[in-house]
């Protein structure tokens, strides 16, 4: 991935791998669904099993595709049969919701869910205390069951039915969200669906860096002036490696830099992971929009600041998403701002 800084004026290109960490979504939609489908911004999805009856195929398992379902042909040994879901580039998967099929009576009762990291390793989705249990699947064959999953970011995701009434039929739907890519469909490829995809996984930064010190930054009250258009997605501030941070490219005496996220989990502090990253009202500002409206307005609350190591955020007290998050730091020369997350964000590839 290529990202582009602007810094004091400075046009400068960071080299950047794709972030291999946890993954934020300010709003999760089906993935599978085509309703949302632009011509001009499309991802291609590709479904496939090890198993399946005529007219029951892979593709048939997307939910709303057509009238049918995915049905397998072997009624025994059913953990070694999978259906799976292919994304050409990762996407944030948040929950996923399957459903039977009405016209024989049939449904999946529980199913193992698993995924595929960057390196081909498979995994299952839950905790590994529950690696041995499977997900409850559905009561009936008409009723849609919901399940909201730990957000991983992915290319592949797989399920196997472990029990099922009547018969084996499976359909469902993931939901999440997607980075933005101009997608394409291949010629050569099978069971395509396309779908919109929006950038909406990675922190959002805009920095730059000053010749004067910092005597010459503006006040924290009048951070957020920086400019938000430029900012760019970057996964320096997502991968949990303290070691690729963001800092100046030239010689300067100080920098400040705004981070933006749309959404971020409120249950647990945002920790600002840095070197030399000093924790106090001079240097870190953290907002965020309050989820209730006053006065027709969307209020902006201040976080709450304590050094524990690393610089906390302490912004809400449930479990509830904040969102619009919005963190300004300013440093000196050799400081450096490497991690922005969360205990809450410990689900990695």
């Amino acid at each position: 991935m290529e990202t582009h800084f602007v810094l004091c004026g400075i046009y400068s290109v960071v080299y950047i791998n794709a972030c291999q960490g946890y993954c934020l979504c300010p709003e999760s939609y089906p993935l599978f669904d085509l309703r949302n489908a632009d011509a001009n911004s499309t991802m291609t999805i590709s479904f496939y099993t090890n198993s399946a009856e005529p007219g029951f195929e892979a593709v048939s398992s997307q939910y709303g595709y057509d009238d049918k379902c995915w049905r397998h042909d072997n009624r025994t040994g059913v953990l070694h049969i999978h259906v799976y879901a292919s994304f050409p580039s990762p996407v944030c998967i948040t929950g996923i919701q399957t459903w039977g099929y009405p016209n024989s009576s049939g449904y999946v009762s529980n199913y193992l869910l698993a995924y595929k990291t960057s390196t081909g390793i498979s995994k299952c989705y839950l905790p590994m205390k529950q690696l041995l249990d499977a997900v409850e699947g559905n009561r009936d064959s008409t009723n849609g069951v919901y399940h909201k999953l730990p957000p991983k970011k992915l290319s592949y995701i797989y399920a196997a039915p472990k029990e099922f009434t009547v018969s084996p039929d499976w359909r469902w739907e993931v939901y999440g969200c997607v980075k933005r890519h101009n997608g394409r469909r291949c010629p050569g490829m099978s069971n395509e669906i396309t779908l919109l995809a929006v950038d909406e996984m990675l922190p959002s930064v805009v920095m730059r860096y000053m010749r004067g010190g910092l005597q010459q930054l503006p006040p924290l009250v009048n951070a957020l002036d920086l400019d938000k258009e430029a900012a760019q997605p970057t996964s320096l501030l997502s991968d949990d490696d303290r070691d690729t941070c963001l800092h100046p490219t030239g010689p300067c005496e100080a920098w400040h830099a705004l981070i933006r996220i749309a959404v971020f989990p409120g249950d647990t502090p945002l920790r600002i992971v840095g070197r030399g990253i000093k924790c106090d009202s001079r240097h870190v500002l953290v907002t965020y929009q309050q989820n209730v409206t006053s006065s027709c307005r969307f209020p902006t609350r201040v976080c709450l600041l304590v050094s524990n190591g690393d610089c906390e955020a302490h912004c809400a007290d449930n479990n509830e998403q904040v969102r619009d998050l919005a963190i300004y730091v300013r440093g000196d020369a050799d400081a450096r701002l490497c991690e922005v997350t969360s205990d809450s964000l410990v689900y990695m590839l």
